[in-house]
């Protein structure tokens, strides 16, 4: 069956001062409890399944059971959805942490596939919201967690789905938060959706936006995959004494990071010892200029 185009995930009648979720949006929630999530969340996607759009959320804080019996507290069954595949309930750790760590551009690819599968499938869009609580557990990667979230404006079929970023407010660190006022053009906050006065897209590219680098657990108790690319700039001698000290302290026990190391030391004494000038003989121009003249003689 053919399905139509929907423009409008959220409630069709929408409160005075409160703006309704569509598809072409990005959302950032920063409520202080799970409740005040679930109330914004029931009416989109009711909205959403209503218009024949592919729903899915990401859970985190919130047991899935908790969060389908929360749905049908506020009217929003979604029961028929899951069995249909219309709606998808899915984890934190089966997307946004694959392998144990936050890898920005894996999820923007996830993102992205999903968004081009609703179109694919016939659906009027795409609704999806998840939760990044997780951001708060010292998880390998979470320091690109706002680089991610400025990409999302940027991706491809943005146009055909709406995207609603579940966060907790209670502890939130407060650089964070202004941070991700900046990079969503729309905020959830004491129960209505408006626009961001500090909304900044246009006036800063994706390679400005800041690492949360305190977000970060220390370098010594991150895996050794996740640690190697902090290798190289540590062998420059490029990262903060504190970064380093922990970098050094895991070396200590580490062979393999150890030898990862030593390899980059020696490639950058390789490469310093290629700057050296060297002599040349002292015939060697009159040579070249004789060799140049002789090609340049007609036969």
């Amino acid at each position: 069956m053919a399905r139509h185009a929907a423009s409008t995930v959220g409630p069709h009648t929408a409160e005075p001062g409160r703006q309704e979720a569509r598809l072409g949006q990005h959302i950032v929630s920063l409520a202080g409890t799970v409740d005040e999530q679930l109330d914004l969340l029931a009416p989109v996607f009711g909205a959403a399944l209503a218009s024949d759009c592919r729903c899915l959320f990401i859970a985190d804080r919130t047991a899935p059971e908790a969060f389908t019996s929360g749905m049908v507290r506020r009217g929003c069954n979604t029961g028929e959805a899951l069995a249909s595949g219309q709606f998808q309930l899915l984890t934190s750790d089966r997307t946004y942490l694959r392998d144990g760590h936050f890898d920005a551009d894996r999820m923007l690819d996830t993102v992205g596939d999903a968004i081009e599968a609703a179109s694919e499938g016939g659906w009027g869009g795409l609704c999806g919201a998840g939760e990044v609580t997780w951001v708060h557990r010292g998880i390998p990667g979470v320091d690109r967690v706002v680089e991610y979230e400025y990409r999302l404006n940027e991706l491809e079929g943005l146009s055909s789905a709406a995207i609603i970023c579940l966060y907790d407010r209670e502890r939130l660190p407060k650089r964070l938060g202004t941070e991700l006022r900046k990079v969503h053009p729309l905020v959830h906050v004491n129960g209505t959706v408006a626009g961001s006065s500090e909304f900044v897209m246009g006036a800063t590219r994706a390679a400005e936006v800041p690492l949360v680098e305190d977000l970060e657990p220390p370098a010594d108790q991150l895996p050794c995959e996740r640690l190697s690319e902090l290798l190289s700039a540590y062998a420059d001698g490029q990262v903060a004494p504190s970064r380093g000290d922990q970098i050094g302290r895991h070396l200590r026990t580490c062979s393999r990071c150890r030898r990862e190391v030593e390899t980059y030391r020696a490639l950058k004494t390789s490469l310093t010892g290629l700057r050296t000038a060297s002599g040349v003989d002292a015939g060697f121009w009159v040579k070249v200029r004789r060799q140049l003249g002789s090609l340049a003689s007609p036969d």
